[in-house]
């Protein structure tokens, strides 16, 4: 048995990110490794007539049921979707309000292709309002009148199933990736952190056996 060698802890640096604008020059470029599967090359014209939260059928969500339902509970896949929770400066126990989910969604809808700059601001906010709506009806349905603030486990089910109706399979890995790209395409690196490797390897699920 090998005992850990006493001093300092050996570190690493961890990129620190934050939501990017929707237009600007901060908006960050896509690089190739950030495409989604679902986009043609880079000099193709993108079919993004269809919204987001409208993809798929109740045939092709009744697919695969029980994979899916334990993906929800899949530790690599909640952390991919609690970095957008995080990086909005928000803890477990902390609420979203309205206004912040509406903006950060307004981005997700850019990076899917959903909207784009030549549209009105007033789309980008009409479709997030909608998956508001939809994903704030679980938390409204426990009683009250309807929040104007949401908490970790209702963005968490709705992100989730955003990405359940724009992957193509059900597979914990296919999964990870398309929240790892969506991450990357609405948020822009603002520093870099200093962590210990130990902090390192959790955040990026290798104690857990599974690396994303």
């Amino acid at each position: 048995m090998h005992n850990r060698p006493s001093g300092p802890a050996a570190t690493t640096y961890e990129r620190r990110r934050e939501f990017a604008e929707l237009d600007g020059p901060s908006r960050p470029r896509v690089l190739a490794h950030d495409r989604f599967h679902f986009e043609p090359g880079p000099y193709a014209r993108r079919q993004t007539n269809i919204k987001f939260h409208l993809r798929g059928t109740e045939q092709e969500m009744a697919k695969d049921l029980h994979k899916r339902q334990r993906l929800m509970r899949s530790a690599p896949v909640l952390r991919a979707i609690t970095k957008f929770w995080q990086t909005a400066g928000l803890g477990s126990n902390d609420l979203m309000p309205k206004t912040l989910y509406c903006e950060i969604y307004e981005r997700i809808s850019r990076a899917l292709g959903v909207t784009t700059s030549a549209d009105p601001p007033e789309r980008a906010r009409a479709l997030a309002e909608a998956d508001w709506r939809e994903d704030i009806r679980p938390v409204a349905a426990r009683g009250g009148p309807t929040p104007m603030a949401m908490p970790i486990d209702a963005f968490c089910a709705g992100l989730f199933e955003l990405t359940d109706l724009w992957t193509k399979g059900s597979e914990e890995v296919e999964y990870v990736i398309f929240l790892n790209k969506l991450f990357r395409r609405v948020t822009r690196v603002v520093g870099m952190d200093r962590v210990a490797v130990e902090d390192a390897l959790t955040l990026a699920g290798v104690t857990g056996g599974t690396r994303w």
